[in-house]
């Protein structure tokens, strides 16, 4: 018996915020286009994928080693999919949440995983955070994934991540607040104790992502930096040690999406549609890209000469760091694709959706050669005449 089989996927889930990755080897992005995570390579424009979700996925985390690769899809009762990146088979499910999943991240030994999520609280649907750890260092060899923590926490919480400088530690932020957190063993369960980050007038704020100084970091072990993003443009500069903020830099005139930190700069995306590289002082940004639309993804490959990019429009693109070139990888439609037509003389099809465009695509490179507008209107079918080169 014969079976279909997936050679391409034209699309990228632009939200929420964040699904954009590269592979340590820095050869591949990973990215999601409805229910289907799409591992990348976009020197060579070979795909290959992680199938398995039912819904929209709309989180995912990549383990330092490279190893597991972790996705969850939106809706109730989300399933946490485990994945063997080089095999691309899933080896663990996990559940635990009532519903909104986002936040996932490995420990730096990539043997632990948080997620944050909503929990459904019956019929009253007074929805809390969930934040829960699995013990996930056996599920490579068929082991099971161990839940070892699960706690509610009232305040927003809208990212959170292990940091790089302690094991069991853990940096979260939301609306108005950052949380330093440690994973510790009290008798025989673990439990999360946090402290609160003591902010003062510069309260006033919605954090939206996290970030923690390079591998390389200072000499200084008491001056290690945590960074965080605001919805009004701002980074916040952290010294993790002594829990205080030690500056706040303006970057940006609308809402920061997407924060990465490494050895040498910084990379900031927002709302305003810019792309942004900073030297670590913040003094001027060195390198600036200006988007059709809000840039809602980041990701720095592992060698630091490549920035991949998602914005809200479905467009992925990757930008090299050293000569500035940038090459758009994926185009997709902003909304649902209504039909289809295949060109009957040229490798080519037409796609029409529900965003008011008109789109043809090459079907040897899978890239978009023309988009037609129709402000207002929404075809809903599309055929190619059966002997010109001719498109209703």
């Amino acid at each position: 018996m014969e079976f279909l089989e997936l050679r391409w996927c034209i699309g990228y889930t632009a939200q929420p915020a964040g699904n954009m990755l590269w592979t340590a080897d820095s050869r591949s992005i990973i990215y999601s286009c409805s229910t289907n995570v799409i591992c990348m390579n976009p020197d060579s424009n070979q795909q290959r994928f992680f199938l398995g979700h039912t819904e929209k996925v709309v989180v995912m985390a990549l383990a330092p080693n490279d190893q597991l690769l972790a996705t969850c899809q939106e809706g109730k009762k989300p399933t946490i999919r485990l994945w063997e990146v080089s095999a691309g088979e899933c080896v663990a499910m996990l559940s635990a949440h009532g519903s909104d999943v986002h936040c996932i991240d490995f420990d730096r030994q990539g043997t632990h995983i948080v997620a944050v999520g909503k929990e459904d609280k019956g019929a009253a649907k007074n929805f809390i955070n969930l934040v829960v750890v699995w013990d996930i260092s056996q599920v490579l060899k068929g082991g099971r994934a161990i839940k070892i923590v699960e706690q509610q926490f009232e305040p927003s919480l809208m990212k959170m991540r292990y940091t790089p400088f302690e094991e069991g530690h853990l940096v979260s932020c939301g609306a108005d607040n950052i949380h330093m957190w440690r994973i510790k063993k009290v008798r025989d369960k673990h439990e999360l104790r946090r402290i609160v980050l003591p902010l003062g007038p510069h309260a006033n704020q919605t954090f939206l992502d996290l970030a923690f100084e390079g591998s390389l970091g200072s000499a200084d072990t008491m001056s290690r930096k945590v960074y965080a993003c605001t919805a009004s443009g701002l980074v916040y500069q952290i010294n993790y040690t002594n829990r205080v903020v030690d500056q706040i830099y303006r970057l940006h005139d609308d809402s920061i999406n997407a924060l990465v930190v490494t050895d040498g700069f910084c990379v900031t995306g927002s709302s305003d549609r810019f792309l942004r590289v900073w030297p670590l002082d913040f003094s001027d940004y060195f390198l600036e890209a200006e988007h059709a639309a809000p840039v809602n993804a980041l990701s720095v490959s592992g060698d630091c000469l490549r920035i991949a990019i998602g914005t809200n429009n479905g467009t992925v693109g990757v930008m090299d760091v050293a000569t500035h070139g940038y090459r758009t990888v994926v185009r997709s439609h902003e909304s649902i694709v209504l039909a289809l037509a295949m060109d009957p003389h040229n490798r080519e099809f037409t796609t029409t959706a529900s965003d008011g465009t008109i789109r043809i695509w090459d079907l040897d490179s899978y890239d978009q050669m023309y988009e037609f507008l129709a402000p207002g209107e929404c075809a809903r079918c599309v055929v190619y005449h059966p002997s010109s080169y001719v498109m209703a």
